[in-house]
């Protein structure tokens, strides 16, 4: 799945979609605690990406009020696609970090080398 470039505000509407099942434009606003009017465009971009769809789907020129959308199994496939990304950018880090830490302490180790080095030699003096 490639399409994963949604923009933030139709993430965000997702979400709650993830959260409910299904949603009418009013509920959305009410749970975003936002006026109506900022919602239509990232619904529409939902609907157009095949991630909800709604009975009246014929008549999407205008978006009623109490229209109810539900979430599609590609709206689901969404999130588990952003948690696998996360996952493998997670784990990218981790091996990011391996050669830093062995670095780190092979730094460590050749300074604990020398100052016991550095203790023999004043020691023996």
């Amino acid at each position: 799945m490639n399409d994963l470039k949604l923009d933030s505000l139709s993430q965000c509407v997702l979400y709650l979609f993830k959260e409910r099942r299904c949603l009418s434009l009013q509920q959305i606003a009410f749970l975003a605690n936002t006026p109506m009017e900022v919602f239509p465009q990232a619904i529409l971009e939902l609907w157009h990406g095949g991630y909800i769809h709604s009975d009246d789907d014929a008549n999407m020129d205008t978006i009623k009020t109490d229209q109810v959308f539900t979430i599609t199994p590609k709206g689901y496939l969404f999130f588990e696609e952003k948690e696998k990304q996360q996952r493998e950018l997670h784990e990218t880090r981790i091996w990011k970090l391996i050669p830093v830490v062995i670095s780190s302490v092979s730094l460590l180790i050749a300074f604990a080398s020398l100052y016991i080095s550095y203790l023999t030699y004043i020691a023996r003096h």
